[in-house]
């Protein structure tokens, strides 16, 4: 997936995840919500996005706090340093 935008939406309280695509761009808002941790995240048809190079839009909500260690990239690096560690020891 190429990340076109990345910015803070218009306030914090979305309940729910909400992925909003272009009509025809379907298949890829489908592909983007299987990545997603929270399986049952809100799909809308929208006849355009704020963007013109923008297909699909992913609203983040409450509903992805449980899951915020996934998305924590300073996690990831300490876990890649430490099987790195492992291997060299071996």
């Amino acid at each position: 997936m190429e990340v076109v935008r990345l910015t803070n939406a218009k306030h914090y309280s979305y309940e729910k995840t909400k992925i909003l695509f272009i009509n025809g761009c379907q298949a890829e808002a489908e592909y983007v919500a299987e990545q997603l941790p929270a399986v049952n995240s809100d799909m809308e048809s929208v006849k355009k996005l704020d963007k013109p190079n923008v297909r699909v839009k992913v609203l983040i909500g409450k509903d992805l706090i449980q899951y915020k260690e996934v998305f924590n990239p300073e996690r990831k690096r300490l876990a890649s340093s430490s099987v790195g560690a492992q291997k060299e020891n071996n």
